[in-house]
Order: structure tokens, then C-alpha cells, then sequence
């Protein structure tokens, strides 16, 4: 974890104000504030009332995303009941004394329920960016500036979703399951089943093996929900802890720039909101990793991004 000393310094403020004056680029915005002629408690406080207004904004792209998050958690949850009931479905159409006209109508039960999973999964997205995949949690991460390829925190917690398919669908119809071996007096299911994805009209319930083929694969469904759903919980805490860092951040900032003489020096001022963020966010320290790159992201964030609205 790293230290609050070595993340909020004097170069921290001087980076700040620079990002201020229109460089998206820290290693410049640095150079550039330090030629700027500036004296340096004006660019300090300007760094301080820079800084306030980009963790606001920051703050927002956090709750955004965790709208996402919530999102999908609610999805996911109905799509775990609908495959717990299409799995109790095949179940029953997958034994022995389970008569024809029975299969049938679980047939029917099944495809119903298969229509709203599908449908769910179709709809979820928000202002373009879909949420029930890998790839649009990482986008929605990556637009506030929780990078997985720059935070090992981030990247773990991406590392443990399962994702199948060519979309990296959180919960993909293409997942295949173990197979289950039934006694030679059940049949072989359909070649369908080793090739096609699930809910295909040709991946029915109307034979004991066929519906045993569907159970396999929908286990493995039910396996792949179950684990995104925790993962979720982990993108939630990450983004509470962010948020707590980047509010007491914020607060801060504002305070101390009200409180400071023009003649304080950068580096007690950089020591008074060490002290400040240290006493404020003491569980979210762990995130301190983040703040600079949220304050660069900050700079892209506007209302029609951060635009909730599903469907």
C-alpha cells in the first residue's frame, strides 16, 4: 500500500493546478507548473481548488458506476431465479418415469422462462454501455480512471469474473457444462447440444437425454451467475472505499484552502492534508493508488456520460 507521505506531496499540489490549466498529462502538468511563473502559494491554492472541484466530479463518475453495478446485481439475481427454475425444469424432464406429454409442457415452462432471460440479457445496458459484460465493467472502471491495466486491485477483481463467449457475456447462453453419463437405455442427446448454445429451438427437453444435456450446461450457467454476482460485491466495495478516499479528499481540500495564509508553504500544506485525509478516510487509505489517475478521468466526465438509463 502506498504510503500518504509519498502520494499527497508538493508535486501532488503542483499537478493538481497544472491539470487546471488544460494538461491531461501529470509528468507535464508538473513541469509546467513549476515554470509557470506562478508564486507558489498561489499555485497551491489554486491546486487545492482544483483538486476539490475534480474529486466532486470524481465522486459522481464513482456513483455512476456503482449504479452500473447495482444494475446488474438486480439482473443477474432474476436471471439466477429463472435458471434455478429452467434447471428444476430439465431436471424433472431428464428422469425416467417422466411420461411425454409431461416433457411437454416442461418443454413449454422451460422456453418461457428461457424468453425472459434472454430478454433481460439483451436490455441490460445504460446510455450504450452494457453492463452484464466483462468488457463494459472494464470500460465503466476504466472512464473514472479504475484502470485494470494500471491497479493490481482492479485487475484482480476483473481477473475473477467468468466471462464466456465472444461478447464476455456475465452470464452467456454459449457456456457448456460437464457432461452427465446416462445409462445406454436413455439414448444420446442431439449433436445440437455439443454445438449450439443454449434456449436454441433445437436444444429442447422433449427427450431424457436432450434434457439432461440442457441440466449439464445450465449447472454451469448457474455456476457462472453465482460467481459474478460475488465478484459484483467486490466492485462495490472497491468503489465505497474509492468513494470515502476521494470525499474526505475533496472535503480536504476545501477546508484547508479556506483556512491557509497566502505565505504557507507548499510542503505544510501538503502535511495538513496528509493529517486531514488520514483522520477522515482512515479505511480507504488502501486507495490512495487511485486518486491521481480519478483526477485525470475527472477532466473527461460530463453529464451526458455519466447518463443513467437502462434499456
Amino acid at each position: 500500500m502506498p504510503s500518504i507521505r509519498s502520494t499527497i506531496d508538493v508535486d501532488f499540489l503542483e499537478k493538481l493546478n497544472a491539470l487546471g490549466r488544460g494538461s491531461s498529462s501529470t509528468g507535464a502538468a508538473l513541469v509546467q507548473s513549476i515554470k509557470g511563473g506562478e508564486a507558489t502559494e498561489s499555485r497551491v491554492r489554486k491546486g487545492l481548488r482544483s483538486g476539490a472541484q475534480y474529486y466532486a466530479k470524481a465522486l459522481n463518475g464513482i456513483n455512476y458506476v456503482g449504479s452500473l453495478v447495482n444494475y446488474a446485481r438486480q439482473d443477474l439475481e432474476e436471471m439466477q431465479k429463472l435458471t434455478t427454475s429452467m434447471a428444476a425444469f430439465a431436471e424433472e424432464a431428464s428422469k425416467e418415469g417422466t411420461g411425454t406429454q409431461r416433457r411437454r409442457t416442461l418443454n413449454r415452462q422451460f422456453f418461457s422462462a428461457a424468453k425472459r432471460f434472454l430478454e433481460i440479457n439483451e436490455n441490460a445496458e445504460s446510455n450504450g454501455r452494457k453492463y452484464l459484460t466483462k468488457s463494459g465493467v472494464e470500460e465503466a472502471l476504466v472512464l473514472i480512471g479504475l484502470d485494470p491495466q494500471k491497479s493490481p486491485d482492479i485487475r484482480n477483481i476483473m481477473d475473477d469474473f467468468v466471462a464466456d463467449g465472444a461478447d464476455s457475456s456475465l452470464a452467456s447462453a454459449h457456456i457448456k457444462g460437464k457432461d452427465t453419463h446416462l445409462p445406454a437405455s436413455a439414448g444420446r442427446p442431439s449433436p445440437a447440444h455439443a454445438t449450439e448454445e443454449l434456449f436454441r429451438r433445437d436444444r429442447n427437453l422433449l427427450e431424457r437425454a436432450d434434457a439432461q444435456a440442457v441440466l449439464d450446461d445450465l449447472n454451469a450457467l448457474s455456476g457462472q451467475i453465482d460467481t459474478n454476482l460475488k465478484n459484483f460485491e467486490n466492485v462495490s466495495a472497491i468503489l465505497l472505499e474509492n468513494a470515502v478516499l476521494v470525499r474526505a479528499t475533496a472535503v480536504s481540500m476545501l477546508s484547508i484552502e479556506e483556512e491557509i495564509q497566502n505565505d504557507t508553504e507548499a510542503s505544510k500544506v501538503a502535511t495538513l492534508l496528509q493529517q486531514s485525509i488520514r483522520r477522515n478516510a482512515r479505511g480507504a487509505l488502501s486507495q490512495l493508488d487511485h486518486l491521481e489517475p480519478m483526477a485525470v478521468a475527472a477532466l473527461t466526465l460530463t453529464d451526458e456520460t455519466l447518463a443513467l438509463g437502462k434499456g
